[in-house]
């Protein structure tokens, strides 16, 4: 009888441990689910200003793209605010600004406007391996 109950004791002290493991191997501080945040309009127009150094925007274009840039994140805001947006819809709204921006802008500015974006989303994704 005393095998027995050393026998179970032992499982028992086993399966606590395993199930000791599992729980701390679930990844701690979690990267964040879902959408990244709306920036704020102070965020956008610091966004917009930084893009108009590297294209060489003028005041006219400059004022053009921040109002483009602010509509766009209201309306992805309210996307958002009714429900979880299917990704084909955020990826038409992407599309969408990139088409708008890109009309403003000069031959030299579209091809500088798709290496900025290029160069922006490189960024975005080192930040993100960086977390992991």
């Amino acid at each position: 009888m005393k095998k027995v109950n050393v026998k179970a004791r032992v499982l028992i002290a086993l399966v606590a441990l395993l199930i000791g493991n599992v729980v701390t191997a679930q990844p701690q501080g979690r990267e964040q689910q879902g959408p990244p945040p709306i920036p704020t309009e102070e965020q956008v127009n610091k966004m917009v200003d930084e893009m108009s150094k590297e294209l060489s925007l003028n005041e006219e274009q400059n004022e053009a793209i921040n109002q483009i840039y602010n509509e766009h994140f209201k309306l992805v805001a309210e996307k958002q605010e009714a429900g979880r947006p299917d990704r084909s819809e955020m990826e038409a709204l992407k599309n969408s600004l990139e088409t708008d921006v890109k009309a403003l802008l000069t031959e030299t500015q579209k091809e500088e406007y798709t290496a900025y974006l290029k160069k922006q989303k490189e960024q975005r994704q080192g930040k993100k391996r960086a977390r992991r």
